[in-house]
């Protein structure tokens, strides 16, 4: 029998259906289940399988999907999976977006029940980013998460004024992103870069663990993640740096050493070319609480009975 969660177990206010948390899972699988309100889940960190009504493909740091209404969905086999999971009321939460936005096939794509398409064409409603427009949606969740923990005045429309401003930058990001290649063929690649991208790595090992040549690894791999292999590992340390910097008081040149840079001010000249801002500057701006463990989550969110 398939878990079902209810919006009320979530919901603290029928007037403002929203709740968001960032989650790490210490356990590799989550049991596939479905709910009557709406989810993004946003992969900060990680990898494993996604399973969802349209089947199982990988996941990666940087994937956001959008389950709509009913849709059944899962994981399995996860390494260092650490999530966003923006739950929302659809109804209430998109209600205000305009008609470009709306009427758009982006939108449509993303943010509508998609009853009438096939499981074979795929999942449709998932957006790939790259590291550095993940950081910037990061800074709209962070910005969000903020808000709805502290309930100043005014926390429900600061909510929802970055809510809609990240489906429009999410409809926007899937308009724009490129034709993706087939991921499975870089898997034990990814899982490796995963695993080591803090320690040296070599494109010829890493071009070896798929049986290519460099040059056609690096072909094929720009193709899937619209950077190369290299740049990849490169953002995911910045990625790793950017939740140190969030969530601990470690110094600078600690973090840039725990991330695999040796060399603090190459650390920070390569931070701001990605981020656009110091390490300094980033800490100040996004710096808020620890994520909820897993187990915590389920404390705070028991089986439904």
């Amino acid at each position: 029998m398939v878990r079902r969660y209810d919006a009320r177990d979530f919901f603290h206010s029928p007037a403002f259906p929203f709740d968001i948390h960032s989650v790490q899972f210490d356990e590799p699988d989550f049991e596939f289940h479905r709910h009557n309100y709406s989810e993004i889940v946003v992969v900060q960190r990680g990898f494993g399988s996604q399973i969802t009504d349209y089947g199982e493909e990988a996941l990666h740091t940087g994937d956001v999907y959008i389950f709509n209404g009913d849709m059944g969905h899962g994981f399995k086999g996860a390494q260092g999976l650490r999530n966003y999971n923006v739950l929302y009321a659809p109804e209430a939460m998109l209600r205000p977006l305009s008609a470009d936005i709306a009427g758009g096939v982006a939108f449509q794509a993303l943010f509508q029940i998609h009853a009438q398409v096939k499981p074979s064409a795929g999942f449709p409603s998932r957006v790939r980013l790259s590291a550095d427009k993940l950081i910037q949606l990061e800074e709209m969740l962070a910005s969000m998460q903020l808000e709805y923990a502290t309930q100043a005045e005014g926390f429900e429309m600061m909510v929802r004024a970055n809510f809609l401003r990240m489906v429009v930058f999410l409809t926007r990001q899937y308009r724009q992103q490129p034709r993706q290649g087939d991921r499975q063929s870089f898997r034990r690649a990814i899982r490796h870069i995963n695993r080591h991208f803090r320690e040296p790595l070599r494109l010829r090992d890493l071009a070896a663990l798929e049986s290519m040549s460099v040059s056609h690894f690096s072909r094929l791999f720009k193709r899937c993640f619209a950077t190369s292999p290299m740049e990849y590992v490169l953002r995911l340390r910045i990625l790793q740096a950017c939740e140190l910097l969030r969530e601990t008081g470690a110094p600078i040149s600690a973090v840039a050493e725990q991330v695999g840079f040796y060399d603090s001010n190459y650390f920070a000249r390569q931070f701001k070319q990605v981020i656009g801002r110091t390490p300094t500057q980033y800490r100040r701006r996004m710096q808020i609480a620890d994520p909820l463990q897993i187990s915590e989550f389920k404390r705070r969110y028991p089986e439904p009975a």
